[in-house]
């Protein structure tokens, strides 16, 4: 399984995977920052460095987590494999530099079952999530308040609202 988290640029999104092999373990290819603070998932290997031969030509832009990818599926020998990805997620160039390097492999929409999977929630998802909640209702409540006929948006924030939380 291939899923892109679009984060703010095509080098910051991450790719994971995942093989049916419990003897192959699940990846996830990114930039060693995206995970720096907050990867709390011991089982799953890291891939934050990029081979030094890649696919893409000396002309064309590249795409770390991409590159990264490749070389984690040849890894676990996964190159004639039945390969899900999430159609909805994962760019069109993403999917066609897939195709291209395995040509073997069977690259199949998977949007529906990763939908499911992503609906059962570790204890630690539960509680970041909670978290999140709790710190989104605070900035709010307490902006709302700052709030009045006539204030502009810069005399609300400039003026110590939690939003220095984030």
């Amino acid at each position: 399984h291939f899923m892109d988290r679009n984060i703010w640029r095509d080098e910051a999104k991450p790719l994971a995977g995942f093989c049916r092999d419990p003897s192959k373990p699940a990846f996830l290819a990114t930039n060693w920052w995206v995970t720096r603070h907050n990867f709390v998932y011991p089982e799953v290997d890291l891939v934050t460095k990029t081979p030094r031969s890649s696919g893409m030509h000396s002309n064309q832009f590249a795409f770390p987590p991409l590159d990264q990818t490749v070389h984690a599926i040849r890894d676990r020998e996964l190159e004639q494999a039945r390969i899900g990805y999430e159609e909805t997620r994962l760019p069109v160039y993403y999917l066609q530099m897939l195709k291209r390097e395995f040509p073997k492999a069977e690259f199949i929409p998977a949007d529906n079952l990763f939908w499911r999977v992503r609906a059962v929630k570790t204890p630690e998802e539960l509680r970041r999530l909670r978290e999140a909640f709790r710190m989104a209702t605070q900035v709010y409540r307490e902006t709302f308040a700052m709030m009045q006929p006539g204030v502009m948006l810069g005399d609300v924030s400039g003026k110590g609202t939690p939003a220095a939380l984030f």
